[in-house]
C-alpha cells in the first residue's frame, strides 16, 4: 500500500523496517522516535514535510564542523516586552522552493537593537518553561546580514518572566546566541522561514554566522 518503508545497504539484507501507517505524523511523534531504522552508528528517519515523505540519515558521530561567530558583545543582549495571543498558524516558505510549511505563533515581542532607532515587532513560537521559573520562546528572524555573513535566516530564544497569560511581561534576547537552521550544514534539510513579519530591518552582526565565511568578516552589506 506504499506505507511500509525498508532500509537495506547495496545488495544487503534489509537490515530493518517501520511501516508508516502504524505511526501516524502528529506532534507526539514530531521527532519520529518510532520511525527509524537503526544500523551502529546511523539512524534513518521517517519525516513528513509539505505532505511528503522524507527519509534523512542522522549519524552518531558527525564530521565536526567549525561555526565562525561574531565576537561576544553584552549589547546585544537585548531587553524587551512579550505579550501572548491566541495560537495562530501562518503559511511560510523553506529552503526548499517545492515545499510550504506552516508555523505556529503564540505572541509577540517588541524590543529595540544596538544603532537602530526604531522598535522592532516580532512574532515567536512556542519554547516551554525553564527550570528558572521564565517561560521560553523562539524567534525565527532574518536580518541585513542574512544571505551574506549570515545563513537565509536564524533563531534565538526568548525567555519571558513570569506573569500573566494575557498581560504584558518582561523578555529578555540574547542575540549572541542566534543559531543557525540546519540548512546551513546540509543541502538536505527543509528548514521553514520567518513569517514574513519577521524580517529586522538591521543588520544583527551577533551570534553564528555562516559556515563559509571568517570569523572577522563583519561586513552585513
Amino acid at each position: 500500500n506504499g506505507s511500509a518503508y525498508r532500509l537495506a545497504e547495496g545488495d544487503s539484507e534489509i537490515i530493518g523496517s517501520f511501516d508508516a501507517a502504524q505511526h501516524p505524523f502528529d506532534s507526539q511523534t514530531r521527532a519520529g522516535a518510532r520511525r527509524v531504522v537503526e544500523s551502529g552508528t546511523v539512524r534513518i528517519e521517517l519525516g513528513l514535510r509539505g505532505g511528503r515523505f522524507m527519509i534523512r540519515a542522522r549519524v552518531e558521530q558527525p564530521d565536526e564542523i567549525a561555526v565562525p561567530t561574531y565576537p561576544y558583545d553584552p549589547s546585544w543582549v537585548v531587553p524587551g516586552v512579550l505579550e501572548r495571543c491566541r495560537p495562530y498558524t501562518e503559511g511560510v516558505a523553506t529552503v526548499r522552493p517545492d515545499t510550504f510549511l506552516t508555523r505556529t505563533l503564540v505572541g509577540t515581542v517588541r524590543f529595540h537593537v544596538p544603532s537602530h532607532p526604531q522598535e522592532i515587532v516580532a512574532s515567536v513560537e512556542e519554547d516551554g518553561p525553564r527550570d528558572d521559573g521564565r517561560h521560553a520562546f523562539t524567534l525565527a528572524f532574518r536580518d541585513k546580514t542574512s544571505g551574506k555573513t549570515t545563513p537565509l535566516w536564524r533563531f534565538v530564544t526568548v525567555l519571558a518572566e513570569p506573569g500573566s497569560e494575557s498581560g504584558p511581561v518582561n523578555a529578555v534576547i540574547d542575540f549572541n546566541r542566534a543559531l543557525s537552521y540546519p540548512m546551513a550544514f546540509s543541502p538536505y534539510a527543509v528548514c521553514s522561514a520567518p513569517v514574513a513579519g519577521n524580517a529586522i530591518g538591521a543588520p544583527i552582526t551577533a551570534g553564528e554566522m555562516s559556515v563559509n565565511v571568517q570569523p572577522g568578516d563583519t561586513e552585513a552589506s
